[in-house]
């Protein structure tokens, strides 16, 4: 799925102003380009993998607003369930949930990068190369990765 940043997810339009979260290179209505990740980006994470649960639930579902995102509130794999919308959260070991608002509006969705393997997540970086970010990685460092233009520097983690 989509690196959206920090969350909560947010969908942008003309009548919504642009929230004041550090914002990931996808988001609705996004105008990032190559140009604007002076971060680099072999430095910058554009795609995760996403556990995905059978079942009404809308994490990886790409015909849902919400659905082709996640976030860097946590780190990989981490215990913290998701924020998911009302009716829609199916929870498991693997991929815990709670229901957090009752619909796209409220935007208060946070999803976590998860995976089955052991240890970590893969992911895919700017640059097109993938890397198995492990789930000890600090919160600094992997909120970095996350911003494509912030100035940070990652950590020995990365």
């Amino acid at each position: 799925m989509g690196n959206n940043g920090i969350g909560p997810f947010n969908i942008y339009c003309d009548s919504d102003p642009r929230p004041n979260r550090p914002t990931g290179v996808f988001d609705y209505d996004s105008r990032i380009t190559f140009a604007h990740i002076s971060d680099g980006t072999s430095n910058t994470v554009f795609v995760s993998e996403l556990i995905t649960v059978p079942g009404m639930d809308l994490r990886g579902m790409l015909h849902f607003a919400e659905g082709g995102f996640y976030h860097h509130n946590y780190t990989p794999n981490a215990t913290q369930p998701d924020s998911v919308r009302q009716n829609c959260c199916v929870s498991t070991k693997e991929a815990p949930c709670v229901e957090g608002y009752p619909d796209w509006t409220a935007r208060r969705v946070i999803y976590t990068a998860r995976s089955y393997h052991s240890g970590g997540v893969n992911m895919l970086l700017g640059d097109g190369s993938v890397k198995f970010v492990t789930n000890g990685i600090s919160q600094q460092t992997w909120q970095a990765a996350s911003s494509p233009n912030g100035g940070e520097v990652l950590g020995n983690d990365w």
